[in-house]
């Protein structure tokens, strides 16, 4: 009887509606990227330059997102995109607070990792350095 009911109810779905799950069916056209968001992927950033503008204009007009003041998205050590919401530029200085703590860290681990730095030694830096230090 649950099958039957189940049915006679998908029978009752407008035809759009009905469709919408099914496979071959084509989804919604996902929305235009605005001419910001498309000015500020590179030509060439090694991915869908649609796609990416989309997501970076998701980044400053998403409600969730709350205030987006600038974005740079680097590939391969290229910038692939870059975005600033006015008055903001590549030019202000940006207060990095714990942000900057954590891209150092990332830093730090890679130059560990890279072997050009290690943990147990006095830092490279004549300035880090204590009287009496080696170097």
């Amino acid at each position: 009887m649950g099958s039957r009911l189940t049915i006679a109810l998908l029978a009752l779905l407008p035809a759009p509606l009905l469709l919408a799950g099914c496979k071959g069916a084509s989804a919604p056209a996902p929305p235009q990227s605005s001419t910001a968001a498309l000015a500020a992927v590179s030509a060439d950033p090694g991915v869908s330059r649609e796609e990416l503008a989309r997501r970076i204009d998701a980044v400053f007009t998403s409600p969730e997102m709350g205030e987006t003041r600038a974005v740079i998205v680097m590939r391969d050590g290229k910038i692939a995109a870059e975005r600033y919401e006015q008055p903001y530029t590549r030019r202000t200085r940006f207060i990095g607070w714990s942000m900057s703590k954590t891209i150092t860290g990332v830093l730090i681990g890679m130059l560990v990792a890279d072997g050009k730095l290690k943990l147990d030694e006095t830092p490279p830096i004549p300035n880090w350095q204590r009287p009496g230090d080696p170097r």
